[in-house]
């Protein structure tokens, strides 16, 4: 009977921070300025994680004044990022000098990240 109230208290933090419950749920990520946001282009979109050719990570930006979206590959989006799901407003430059396997979109180099609520 001793041995079981000894073992307790290691049970219930084990179960407690597995439900991660002191960070109180999932963090949201700070704001990220990777460069210069001169000449940018604004995108508000989620990012997802698109699992055909090897998987990658998209964001999937709404194109203004319509009920359309774009994909867009990031070569450099911040790994706090990297939550399927997660909406964010973007400051990037369209690199039409790369290319990639993943036929998404655009190629897009992110200068600022920060994350819309």
């Amino acid at each position: 009977m001793k041995r079981t109230f000894f073992f307790l208290p290691f049970i219930l933090l084990f179960c407690i921070s597995g439900c991660n419950l002191w960070s109180g749920g999932a963090s949201v990520p700070d704001t990220v300025v990777l460069g210069d946001t001169t000449g940018t282009q604004a995108i508000t979109g989620t990012v997802q994680y698109i699992q055909i050719e090897g998987g990658f990570w998209a964001i999937v930006g709404e194109v203004a004044d319509t009920d359309g979206s774009e994909t867009y590959k990031p070569t450099n989006l911040p790994d706090s990022y990297k939550v399927d799901g997660q909406r964010v407003h973007v400051r990037a430059i369209q690199r039409d000098d790369l290319f990639s396997i993943h036929m998404a979109g655009p190629i897009i180099e992110i200068r600022r990240i920060e994350p819309r609520h």
